[in-house]
């Protein structure tokens, strides 16, 4: 693993056979945009007179589509960490938004009690109603795992509950 310095103080990591070609150019840190806990790196070029932003990880995959990051750690673009997604199972791997009433995603507050609740097919499905945030925070983990499957974001393995 090597790493590629950034702006703002930050380092991007690839894999060392990528280290070569990546290094190349001269890459920035950028905050990832809707609520979004990560930054990515990129780089701007100009191409036929059009501005052109490229993310270092489409540039690792050789890949246009969407480029899940695992561990969910946008400037970590080691290969064992990038793979192929479509844009459903990219966002069932996203961090908690930013302004909820719980750091667990999935969980909010509820006439004074947690409640669990997830998004299948662009419909709310109500989880249950817990006493204690981790209670609510274990039963969304429960069914992201089964209907996410890999994609899924847990908080258990985010050592938030």
């Amino acid at each position: 693993m090597r790493e590629i310095p950034l702006t703002q103080g930050k380092v991007a990591l690839v894999d060392d056979e990528d280290f070569e070609e990546i290094s190349k150019y001269k890459w920035c840190a950028s905050k990832g945009s809707r609520n979004c806990h990560t930054y990515y790196a990129v780089r701007g070029y100009r191409n036929h007179g059009s501005s052109v932003t490229e993310s270092m990880h489409r540039r690792v995959m050789g890949f246009k589509g969407h480029i899940d990051h695992i561990d969910g750690n946008g400037l970590n673009n080691q290969r064992e960490n990038l793979r192929e997604a479509t844009s459903t199972q990219n966002m069932r791997n996203r961090h908690p938004r930013f302004k909820s009433t719980s750091s667990l995603k999935g969980v909010g507050l509820f006439r004074g009690k947690w409640r669990a609740r997830i998004f299948l097919n662009g419909k709310e499905t109500h989880l249950g109603v817990f006493n204690t945030e981790k209670e609510a925070g274990l039963a969304y983990d429960l069914a992201a795992r089964k209907y996410f499957g890999e994609f899924a974001w847990l908080n258990s393995n985010h050592n938030l509950i």
